[in-house]
């Protein structure tokens, strides 16, 4: 089973992707609608996309396992897969013009369209206003204890606080060049006890990239810390940015089928084992043991792929093994 990474695993300070499908790390779209994969390292450019879009792309958010993209009129959003297929469309209540931004806040949308920023349920339903800017809404992004605003005549971002907030927050000066968008990063650092069905990968936040059209990235650590700068490799205008990351453990390909419970039995109780997940070692740790079922039935549950037939084909396929450890095999 190809197991071929576009990033590898993030424990040991890089960012976890998934497998054979799938694009993982930081989108960027640029001024002629094609959307781009940036390493959330040093932000090399990795992989192109063209989502087919008659619009420009002018603001993104990840919302579960879907990419949501703005720029049509009328407060439409375009729905990606995160292989960058257009699965959908969702029309944003009370927006009438251009999205220009847009960030998921905990459990509410918030939708940045000409110089107001509206509050919204994850279904799009109106819920009020929030803020108004002096020019048009450039980005939105959401941190731990604070909401980002950028506007369009202003070199600053605005930091909403507590969240959500009243108007009234502080301002931080990033750049006079203009910023043209804005996400907040996270880095996966791990998985919860097991749990039935699993629960989703512990995340951290890790900053904020901001966007400055065709010139270079800022980074922002945290809100006292000094900004950097990253190159912007691409050439051409950003216009918007989204950091898209597993929503299901990154060790789990997509494709995971009996096949793999198979390989499992096959080779169950072996050490010294280096064929990684062709040989069942599916944790890479150099044995094929309990821990391997573990991580295959977590990458089951994850996948939503296990019909009532195949879940009893499942359990017979691990009778075996747990009869062995049962026999101090």
């Amino acid at each position: 089973m190809n197991r071929a990474c576009i990033i590898a695993v993030a424990v040991v300070g890089l960012w976890a992707v998934a497998a054979p499908a799938g694009y993982y790390g930081v989108w960027a779209a640029d001024d002629t609608g094609q959307i781009h994969l940036l390493d959330p390292e040093d932000a090399t450019p990795l992989a192109s996309f063209d989502p087919g879009l008659s619009h420009p792309i002018y603001a993104m958010t990840q919302v579960d396992e879907e990419v949501w993209v703005a720029g049509a009129p009328g407060g439409m959003v375009t729905v990606l897969d995160l292989d960058g297929n257009v699965v959908g469309e969702r029309h944003i209540e009370h927006v009438s013009s251009r999205i220009t931004a847009i960030a998921q806040a905990e459990n509410e949308l918030w939708v940045g369209a000409d110089r107001t920023v509206t509050r919204h349920t994850m279904n799009g339903d109106y819920l009020g206003p929030q803020w108004q800017t002096a020019g048009d809404v450039a980005g939105l992004a959401c941190t731990p204890g604070r909401t980002w605003i950028a506007d369009s005549l202003s070199p600053c971002l605005v930091g909403l606080a507590p969240y959500p907030s009243t108007p009234g927050g502080q301002a931080r000066y990033i750049s006079e060049a203009p910023i043209t968008g804005l996400t907040a990063m996270h880095r996966y650092v791990g998985n919860p006890a097991d749990t039935d069905p699993p629960l989703p990968p512990i995340l951290t936040y890790v900053g904020m990239w901001v966007a400055h059209g065709a010139g270079d990235i800022s980074v922002l650590p945290e809100w006292d810390d000094p900004a950097t700068t990253l190159p912007n490799g691409l050439g051409v205008e950003i216009t918007a940015l989204a950091d898209v990351i597993a929503h299901r453990d990154p060790r789990c390909p997509y494709d995971v089928d009996l096949d793999d419970f198979a390989l499992l039995k096959n080779n169950f109780g072996r050490t010294g084992v280096w064929g990684g997940w062709a040989e069942g070692d599916f944790n890479d740790d150099g044995a094929v043991d309990l821990d391997d079922f573990a991580l295959l039935k977590r990458c089951f549950w994850d996948q939503c792929a296990v019909p009532e037939p195949a879940t009893a084909a499942l359990l017979a396929l691990a009778a075996p093994i747990l009869r062995r450890r049962r026999g101090g095999i």
